[in-house]
C-alpha cells in the first residue's frame, strides 16, 4: 500500500468495547471477558495483542473481525 493510499483509509478505532458472556454450568452467571478496551489501528499497521492467558485477546480479535 502506498503512503497516499494508506492516508486515505481511516483508522480502525476500537472504542470502549466490553464483552459479557453467560457462563454455562455456573447457574447462568455473567462473566466479563473484556472490559472497556480502547485503541486505534492505523491503516497498514502491524499489531499484536499481548497478554496473559485468559485476558481476552482472542475475544477482542473475534469482536474486531466478526
Amino acid at each position: 500500500m502506498t503512503t497516499d493510499a494508506a492516508s486515505s483509509v481511516p483508522p480502525l478505532v476500537v472504542d470502549h468495547v466490553t464483552k459479557v458472556f453467560t457462563a454455562r454450568g455456573r447457574n447462568g452467571r455473567q462473566v466479563t471477558a473484556v472490559d472497556d478496551v480502547s485503541f486505534p489501528i492505523r491503516p497498514g499497521a502491524a499489531i499484536a495483542l499481548v497478554g496473559a492467558s485468559g485476558s481476552g485477546k482472542s475475544t477482542i480479535a473475534n469482536m474486531i473481525t466478526g
